[in-house]
Parts: structure tokens; sequence; C-alpha cells
């Protein structure tokens, strides 16, 4: 490779001796490994006090690199303080705003976590903070996350015989959510090629002097499912359990061995909540009416640190539209509704129209990465999976025929 950019307008020199040095691969030019987009996404975590009012929330937000810069030994600039307030608010009460915005900035500094740098470089670092976030109820309606735990002993429809008492720990209902989903750069011939995202920059960064991202911002609601800790680590602990997975986990490694990669630890509890995650959705879109490319859902397990425990699954809406920010997914989450919407999920799924050929499957999608999973009762739109409808197996949730 000569190390051009041709997508950048950015041809190579000839006479440079530095190339790029790795070995030219031919694909057809319309091949879908052409070109991956590398996406990454977040969940505002709020950073304020529930009582600070929304409208200094979205002034020191706005402004918070102007203000955090003048930090000195731990102390704010008052100064700088005193110039936001009197460009945001009425000059007669700059002082007044002046002290409301260095308590909020000085409690926002007190309260954040020393694992915030060590989460920027891992994705489940990160996502275990968004994990405890949930589970804490931090947030408040004026802010752009809001989130109530309820206990599961409420949820106890006599129907369902207590599915979700005794399956689930905490159900959590998110009824403001905020997400950033932004464009790193993008990939050929693999999916995930696991290079950094630095590295993933310089593929679209022309010139040093570009420091930012094109990303959106959309927002929605979810309900959020921690499962039984103690439940889920006694079954995936059974030798049938582990028979089945080491099936799917060996399917899922061997190309990815062939191609010099590392292979990816894959766990029953992962493939158990990432199987219910497509069977709520699907019955979400059935019992509510929900466009199934408007849900979404984001895998709350430990894969990489073990001792990070998280069993957990959020589902939500962020599709951009109105779709899903009417308090309708929400809705579904209370005490009655989701009881019934769990239970009809786990029943649907007894039974797929391609059975007994799915339910009996050693493997089927893309390199046989799924078993009894396929477009008849458990594959969602791309938009939805996180993992492009790869590692499902219903017969987690339901067993297999024998």
């Amino acid at each position: 490779c000569s190390g051009g950019r041709p997508w950048l307008g950015e041809e190579a020199d000839r006479h440079n001796t530095t190339h790029c040095g790795e070995h030219l691969i031919v694909v057809q030019k319309g091949a879908s490994n052409v070109y991956f987009s590398q996406i990454k996404s977040s969940i505002y975590l709020p950073q304020w006090e529930k009582s600070v009012d929304r409208k200094i929330i979205e002034v020191l937000e706005k402004n918070w690199l102007f203000l955090s810069s003048g930090i000195v030994n731990g102390i704010f600039d008052k100064l700088r303080f005193e110039l936001v307030a009197e460009q945001k608010f009425n000059r007669d009460r700059k002082d007044y705003y002046t002290e409301k915005l260095l308590d909020a900035a000085n409690k926002r500094i007190a309260k954040s976590d020393n694992s915030d740098s060590e989460a920027l470089d891992s994705e489940e670092k990160y996502r275990k903070m968004e994990y405890d976030t949930i589970l804490s109820e931090t947030g408040g309606e004026n802010q752009d996350f809001y989130a109530i735990k309820n206990s599961v002993s409420i949820y106890d429809n006599a129907k369902t015989d207590g599915l979700v008492m005794s399956n689930f720990s905490n159900i959590c209902l998110l009824h403001k959510l905020r997400e950033t989903r932004a464009f790193t750069g993008f990939s050929r011939w693999f999916p995930d090629d696991e290079k950094s995202i630095e590295t993933h920059k310089e593929f679209i960064k022309l010139g040093k002097s570009i420091s930012w991202l094109p990303a959106i911002v959309v927002r929605g609601e979810g309900v959020f499912f921690e499962f039984n800790e103690k439940k889920i680590q006694k079954w995936a602990d059974k030798k049938n359990v582990i028979e089945r997975v080491k099936l799917l986990s060996d399917n899922y490694n061997r190309p990815r061995k062939k191609k010099g990669r590392e292979d990816r630890n894959i766990t029953p509890q992962f493939i158990l909540i990432h199987t219910f995650a497509h069977l709520i959705i699907n019955q979400f879109s059935y019992e509510c009416g929900y466009g199934s490319s408007s849900l979404r859902e984001r895998i709350y397990c430990n894969l990489d640190f073990p001792k990070e425990k998280m069993n957990g699954v959020l589902i939500y809406t962020a599709s951009g539209d109105s779709e899903g920010s009417m308090g309708g997914l929400v809705r579904q989450g209370q005490p009655g509704n989701l009881e019934t919407i769990v239970n009809n999920a786990i029943e649907n799924a007894r039974w797929c129209s391609s059975d007994p050929i799915c339910i009996d499957s050693i493997g089927q999608g893309p390199n046989s990465c799924n078993l009894a999973a396929c477009h008849n009762c458990a594959l969602l739109p791309e938009t939805c999976c996180e993992e492009s409808n790869m590692l499902l197996d219903r017969a987690m949730l339901i067993g297999t025929l024998n």
C-alpha cells in the first residue's frame, strides 16, 4: 500500500519512501467489507446535584471547558464565573448567579470519580460507570438523565408465576436519557479491526489542526433489567450450559483465529442477556406498536474484567424522531405491564416457525455464530443490535427439545 488517502482527496507522493507497509487485498468494488463505519456511543451521565436549576446546568455545561481551565490547586477562578454570569444572566443579579454557578461547579468537582480517566481507555469500564449510574438513581427531571429504580417485589403478577421477581434484582425506568453517537473512523475487511480510536481518527483526519468528530445527540427513554446475580451464576455453572456456549464460542472465534486475531471471551451470561434483549425488543414491538428499528439494546456484561460484576441490559428508544419520546416505553415498564411482556416474550420464543430446524441448529447465520436464532424468532434490524445479530441462542432461555 502506497499510503494514499483518496477519500480525503489526498494522493500518495510517489517520491515519498514512507508507505503504509500493509499488503493489498483484492475485494469486489461493491463488496460490503470494503467499508465498516466505527460508531462510538455514550449515555450522558449527570454530574450535578438534583437540586441544581436546569438553566444553571445548561450554562455550566456549555462553558465548562472555559471555567475548568482556570482551576488552580483545586480552586476555580471566580472572575471567569463572573464573566459567564454577566453574559448569560441578568447583570443586576450577577453576584447571585456567580455564587450559584460556583456552588454547583464545586459540588461537581467533589463528586467526580478518579476512575473517569481510566474509563476512557476501556469500553467495559465506561459501561460500568453507566451501570452504576442507572442503579444509583442519579439525575432528575431538570437534567437529561432521570432514572427511577423499582424493586422487583412490586412486580407480583400472579398470572406469570413471579417471573420478574425470581429472575431479576431491579427494574429501572429511565424517564429521560441522552445518547451521543460519534463517528470515530472506519475499518476495512473486518467490522472491528481492534485498532484504537486514535488510529481510526487518523484515517479521517485531514491535517493535524482538526480536533473534533462528527456526532449526533438523540434523546429518549428506556427500561433497564438487572438480572439476579446469584441465580444467573448458578445457571452459568451448569455443565450442559457450558458445553453449549463452547460450541457457539468456537464457531465465533474460529474465523478470528484464521485472521490472526485474539479469541474473544464469550460467557453464558452474555448470550442469555443478549438473546433476552432481542426477544424483549420484539415483544415491545408487538405489544406497544413500536417499530423494532426504533428500539436499541445496550448490554452490560463483564467479559474483559470479571471482577466488575455487571448483568443487565437497557432497552431504550433513541431513534432521533418523536417515536419513543412520549413515555410509552416507561409506561410498559410499570408493574402490571412488564410482567406480561416478559412472560409473553418467553412463551413466544418457545416455538419458531422454522422449528425444529432452528432449535436443533448447531450453527446458523454468518460464520455459524448463532445457534437457535433466526429471522423468524430472534434476529432484529441491524440498527438495534450491538453484535450484528450474532451470539444469539434462545435455547438459553427456553431449553432445547431434549
